[in-house]
């Protein structure tokens, strides 16, 4: 009778230890498929070895940067309809522009503040390359965003320049 319960007791045994091993198996799988994998392994840009050659590499890539010129000229075309509300709500010395967003249906909407209306510091338009009022709008706004933006960065001005630029529009309108 024991040998038979002994057998019995053997058995399970193996059944656990059999089911044990089916599922270490899983959990090494499921380990392997966790861990980081290795894109590559060559150097994203230059190797440095000392930090005077770290020093130089940084000086060379701000070189670069600040020798980068900024452009304000528009690359894409500017509705007429956000033209014609620029030039309503403010005049036309101050220039647009409209970039398209690829991540979300919306666009950056710029307004250039010419310097004579601006309220910015020299070296803040000397670092950005002008005033520049930008603000992403949705498609879905669309010309009453514009017009939005465009009376916030009015309202933005000192008194002196919003006088200026309304004697400015109606001087045009004439």
């Amino acid at each position: 009778m024991t040998e038979k319960k002994t057998t019995t007791q053997l058995s399970v045994l193996q059944e656990i230890l059999r089911e044990l091993k089916n599922h270490t198996s899983l959990l090494v799988g499921y380990e392997t498929k966790m861990q980081p994998r290795i894109i590559s392994q060559k150097p994203i840009g230059p190797v440095v070895k000392t930090k005077e050659e770290l020093q130089e590499v940084l000086e060379k890539a701000a070189k670069e940067v600040n020798e980068t010129p900024i452009s304000s000229k528009a690359e894409y075309p500017v509705p007429a309809e956000y033209r014609e509300v620029v030039e309503t709500i403010l005049n036309k010395e101050f220039e647009i522009r409209c970039d398209p967003l690829s991540d979300k249906p919306a666009f950056s909407f710029t307004i250039v503040v010419p310097e004579q209306y601006s309220n910015a510091t020299k070296q803040h338009r000397e670092m950005y390359g002008g005033d520049l009022r930008s603000k992403v709008i949705n498609y879905a706004e669309g010309t009453n965003g514009v017009r939005d933006w465009t009376q916030k960065v009015l309202d933005n001005l000192n008194p002196e320049a919003r006088t200026k630029i309304s004697i400015a529009r109606e001087q045009v309108k004439v």
